[in-house]
């Protein structure tokens, strides 16, 4: 039988050490993350702790520590507090993190599984309210974290991150204050290029939403077109946002959103586009995680989140290196890409003359190299076939996802 963890000790030392180098440094918010981060890179957490033991205090509600909201994690579990800091074991299943700030400051580890991590930066343009910044989200940097990484979390704008956890599940180990003082509100970001924090919907906004969804769900959709158009009328730029974030993605929907959007534009402006951008990316990143939640095998899932966040050819391709140290980057994500195309993952079709084709640009061959290699593979390359062959390498440079793995290097 099982028996009940007990690992206290590791983290009541853990948080101890941490909170007395802390308190040298007068509880500064700025000075947590590198103590932390030391701490825990002085004693990994893997080398200690089992995460399916902890597990087992399950067993007695009674002997946990008192346990806060759900926040992070599926679930979070606290496993050491003051009243200045606190510890938690993170388990993450199936879901990854949307790109985030934070309102605290500390450090976390990976204590099982892995993870593609990416950070952002974000230059504000327009702030509409605490709670709605327009500006331009770009991609830093991303990197895998494989078991016993350590990264520091710094409040506010300057660590602007997601992590996609590979591994089903993934388990980290958070060290953080309660909150920073001063901190600013705990933004999510989209791209193109929006902050929001959506958990600050004014009530009577949120059952307005709850009463379209209603609507639309028992069939009433000219009914429930009234309400999104009369928050587009009379709402300001956060709830237009929230109301055009409401309206779903199936036909009658589609045909909802396309006249709400015509009237929010003509109403507010250019900055509408800017909002559609990004509801229109979580969507599609929505579709991705998805995606992702039926995939079980760790590569695909990495090879998904690969596709979705890192922008560049150079860094796409060094991250899959980093990943299979001892294959060819081409193979390997033209065998990742079929076995995607077999489960009808992307909405275009992906056939043998694509993939091959894909698998020659990696190689960095050129369109006359290319019809030599189809040709010795003992396929068509005059007339209408070459023709074919010429659009497909062309549309290739500007399909999504694709687009990265045939750039040249």
């Amino acid at each position: 039988m099982a028996r009940i963890a007990r690992k206290p000790d590791y983290f009541a030392d853990l948080g101890e050490r941490i909170e007395a180098r802390w308190r040298a440094r007068d509880y500064a918010d700025a000075a947590l993350p590198p103590i932390a981060e030391e701490e825990l890179l002085r004693r990994p957490p893997h080398e200690h702790v089992s995460p399916w033991e902890l597990a087992q205090v399950g067993r007695n509600p009674g002997r946990m520590l008192e346990q806060g909201s759900p926040g992070f994690g599926q679930p979070p579990l606290a496993v050491w507090g003051s009243g200045r800091m606190y510890i938690e074991v993170l388990y993450w299943l199936q879901s990854t993190t949307a790109i985030h700030q934070h309102t605290f400051s500390g450090a976390f580890a990976v204590l099982e599984g892995s993870s593609l991590h990416t950070q952002y930066r974000f230059r504000p343009e327009h702030k509409v309210s605490d709670y709605l910044h327009i500006g331009k989200l770009t991609w830093s940097s991303s990197e895998l974290l494989p078991r016993g990484s350590v990264r520091p979390i710094k409040s506010g704008s300057p660590f602007i991150h997601a992590l996609f956890h590979l591994d089903h599940p993934s388990v980290s180990v958070v060290v953080r204050n309660y909150e920073d003082a001063d901190a600013p509100p705990q933004l999510g970001y989209l791209p193109p290029g929006i902050g929001v924090e959506h958990s600050v919907v004014e009530p009577r906004l949120e059952r307005a939403l709850d009463l379209y969804r209603m609507l639309v769900d028992i069939g009433r959709v000219r009914d429930a077109e009234q309400i999104v158009s009369g928050i587009i009328k009379h709402g300001d730029l956060m709830s237009v946002y929230l109301a055009m974030a409401a309206i779903g993605d199936d036909d009658a929907e589609r045909a909802i959103g396309q006249r709400v959007r015509a009237r929010a534009r003509k109403l507010h402006g250019a900055v509408v586009d800017k909002l559609v951008e990004a509801i229109e990316h979580k969507e599609e990143a929505r579709r991705f995680t998805v995606l992702r939640s039926r995939v079980t095998d760790p590569d695909l899932r990495f090879f998904l989140a690969l596709l979705l966040v890192v922008p560049t050819p150079a860094a796409l391709r060094r991250l899959v290196a980093e990943r299979m140290p001892d294959q060819d980057v081409a193979s390997t994500v033209i065998r990742w890409l079929t076995a995607l195309a077999e489960m009808n993952a992307f909405t275009f079709r992906l056939d043998d003359v694509q993939l091959r084709m894909i698998e020659l640009m990696m190689r960095g061959q050129t369109f006359t190299k290319i019809v030599q290699s189809f040709a010795r593979d003992g396929r068509a390359v005059t007339g209408p076939a070459r023709t074919a062959l010429r659009r497909l390498h062309d549309q290739l440079k500007t399909t999504r996802y694709l687009d990265r793995l045939v750039a040249a290097r």
